[in-house]
């Protein structure tokens, strides 16, 4: 019993993780993947231009922001030199940011499974499990080589730019410690179920 609370728990907090992320910039504001500072040069002072912000389904500038999409353009940057690639780049990729909330789906379900004490559904949530950690996994592999590939783009095209990638990161590699120590814990407690039952099953014998 304690395993299986342990179970949904750490499933349901994987859950929540993935669904900030998912609910990112332009959603909500204070989550995304990378973060730029740029600064515009007039005559000969430089000014801090305002900040863009990337997240899961589209962009923000300031109070601007881009309607949430699956496969959105970056469309503000006009002045950054070779913004041609980067928005290519970007219009080719995004849509492989629909792993984050793929992977929030599979661990609710995942979670809701685990509920179950029977041993079959119980066997179901254990795969659920894993494939929510693996589809999590390639996720956060998308994430870093997508949004690592745009900044070093960003910080090469100009030196009035300077793009760092945020947090939105680490809730996803946050989620994976979780759904890993899920997915043990659920098969170990599938493992002792069967060997009661096992058990059982000898002493009627």
């Amino acid at each position: 019993m304690f395993l299986q609370h342990l179970s949904v728990t750490l499933l349901v907090l994987a859950t929540l993780l993935l669904l900030l992320v998912s609910l990112s910039t332009p959603i909500s504001h204070k989550i995304y993947f990378l973060k730029a500072d740029m600064a515009v040069s007039v005559a000969t002072q430089t000014m801090k231009a305002k900040t863009l912000y990337l997240g899961n389904w589209g962009w923000c500038r300031g109070d601007v922001c881009s309607k949430p999409a699956l496969g959105y353009r970056i469309d503000v940057l006009s002045s950054v030199n070779g913004i041609n690639e980067i928005e290519k780049l970007v219009r080719r990729f995004t849509s492989g940011l629909l792993l984050n909330p793929l992977g929030c789906c599979l661990s609710f379900v995942a979670a809701l499974l685990t509920l179950s004490p029977n041993l079959a559904v119980g066997m179901v949530a254990g795969f659920a499990s894993a494939l929510a950690l693996f589809v999590t996994i390639l996720a956060l592999t998308f994430d870093v080589a997508f949004f690592l590939t745009i900044r070093i783009r960003l910080n090469r095209a100009s030196d009035n730019v300077h793009a760092q990638l945020s947090h939105a990161t680490w809730l996803v590699a946050a989620a994976i410690g979780l759904q890993l120590a899920a997915t043990v814990a659920i098969y170990w407690m599938r493992h002792v179920q069967t060997a009661l039952k096992f058990r059982k099953i000898q002493q009627m014998v």
